[in-house]
């Protein structure tokens, strides 16, 4: 015969209640985790509109289903209320690695002048990819406001200490002195028709460890000596620029960018075509984006390391 349950006393719920209390803590402590987590790394991405939307407007419509590109923090502070950047004060670099074409590959060519005369195709690479040791790179600088771009170049030893800086851009062999910048437009070190059009990523000395690149974008060119190898520049004039113009950069990462090859477009944005990027085209792999109230200057540093040569092994 069926019976109707007796009511449970209050005590046994109580107790029961208390008992798995530390469960349910432990979960609200973990989905607080959680929701902490992912607004931390929501912080850290940024859509890449933010350093395309100073070129010229796009033509086309984004395709329904279309992921966003964006960038990831990768060094520096978020963004704050105490800290705003500027959606100008922007700088994009791409460091590109050449390989040999395959004839069937999709893509833009460069013909490498010099020694090596063949076709080669460029993939993007981050900053902190390893350079290969003797391997052929070449560089895309992008600038989100109009100005003057200058690169200077420091070599990197084991020791921490750093070589005599010399100017790499402009110099009179290379894009006839033109150092020009605007949002859209691509200057290349070296230019598609410099000879030799690519650098060579082989260390000056054997304890040489990386490269420093320092990128100055001003808004009125700087009277500085020019010759056809880089004139140098002295210490104290490098530190008088760094105080006023550096200091604050964040870092951003396209994700998902390494690898992809160099565009028609990109290509022909660094030419004398007038051609410009628009908004919906290629963005720069990395972005620096400094603090706001920069109008006269930024300047930014690029660390590239060589790749770790082989040791061999003793018997």
């Amino acid at each position: 015969m069926m019976r109707i349950p007796q009511p449970r006393r209050l005590s046994s719920l109580t107790a029961q209640v208390f008992a798995l209390w530390p469960l349910f803590a432990l979960s609200i402590a973990f989905q607080t985790q959680l929701i902490t987590y992912g607004q931390d790394r929501s912080r850290d991405l940024t859509p890449v509109e933010d350093f395309t939307r100073n070129r010229p407007k796009g033509n086309q419509k984004k395709p329904p289903g279309r992921r966003p590109q964006l960038y990831r923090l990768t060094a520096g502070r978020p963004n704050t209320i105490n800290t705003p950047t500027s959606s100008n004060g922007q700088i994009g670099i791409t460091v590109w690695h050449l390989r040999p074409a395959i004839k069937s590959e999709p893509g833009a060519r460069i013909l490498l002048w010099g020694a090596e005369r063949a076709e080669h195709v460029a993939q993007r690479a981050s900053t902190e990819t390893p350079l290969p040791r003797g391997g052929k790179v070449r560089l895309s600088i992008e600038s989100a406001r109009t100005g003057y771009l200058y690169v200077v170049n420091r070599g990197l030893f084991a020791d921490g200490s750093a070589g005599p800086a010399r100017l790499m851009f402009p110099v009179r062999k290379m894009r006839d002195n033109d150092n020009k910048v605007r949002p859209g437009r691509l200057v290349e070190i070296p230019g598609q028709q410099d000879e030799p059009n690519y650098l060579d990523a082989t260390p000056a000395r054997r304890d040489q460890v990386g490269e420093l690149l320092i990128v100055l974008v001003t808004a009125e060119p700087l009277n500085l000596p020019l010759s056809n190898f880089g004139a140098n520049i002295p210490a104290a004039e490098l530190a008088t620029w760094e105080k006023k113009w550096g200091g604050g950069a964040q870092k951003l990462e396209m994700v998902g960018g390494e690898g992809q090859q160099w565009t028609t477009v990109e290509k022909e944005a660094a030419t004398d075509s007038g051609r410009r990027l628009r908004e919906d085209e290629p963005p720069p792999q990395t972005v620096f984006r400094l603090p706001a109230g920069k109008d006269d200057g930024l300047l930014v540093s690029v660390t590239l390391r060589y790749q770790r040569s082989k040791t061999r092994s003793r018997r």
